[in-house]
């Protein structure tokens, strides 16, 4: 299934693409801005629990050019990447997620806690990120793992 937005926001469209490959559940986000972006991102929510690695660190200054939603997050922590990042996430019901990130070039992401519902809950959110570019590619690969 895919869904097109001409004018995503100010100067920029964006088209998503959700398939089914392989059993592996692949969301495909392009977007185009006419003009170079301080950032161009894409914001993951997850409703399980993310296993970083240990290069993720802690991002104290995570928000300041951001709209304000983004002040509610909590516990922010910024790793960088080329190309590919791959996570392990567990659910409350004993599944466990292989969730693979590809960005071509560098890339950021952000890891975080978001309000989730009903409140006080929350939960795990990834913000992958790039700088200066009008183009990008956001491919995120879902894979149920068997124990």
């Amino acid at each position: 299934m895919s869904a097109r937005v001409d004018l995503y926001r100010d100067n920029a469209s964006v088209t998503r693409t959700l398939e089914i490959v392989e059993g592996n559940l692949v969301d495909s986000v392009d977007i185009r801005s006419r003009v170079p972006s301080s950032n161009l991102g894409l914001i993951l929510h997850l409703q399980g629990k993310v296993q970083l690695p240990a290069e993720f660190l802690p991002d104290q200054a995570f928000g300041k050019d951001l709209p304000p939603a983004f002040s509610y997050w909590q516990n922010a922590r910024r790793a960088k990447f080329k190309d590919r990042a791959e996570f392990q996430v567990e659910y409350t019901d004993g599944l466990r997620m292989k969730v693979v990130v590809e960005v071509p070039g560098e890339f950021s992401l952000i890891h975080a806690s978001a309000p989730d519902t009903p409140l006080p809950a929350r939960r795990d959110v990834l913000f992958m990120e790039v700088a200066g570019r009008t183009n990008v590619n956001f491919r995120t690969t879902f894979t149920p793992e068997t124990n």
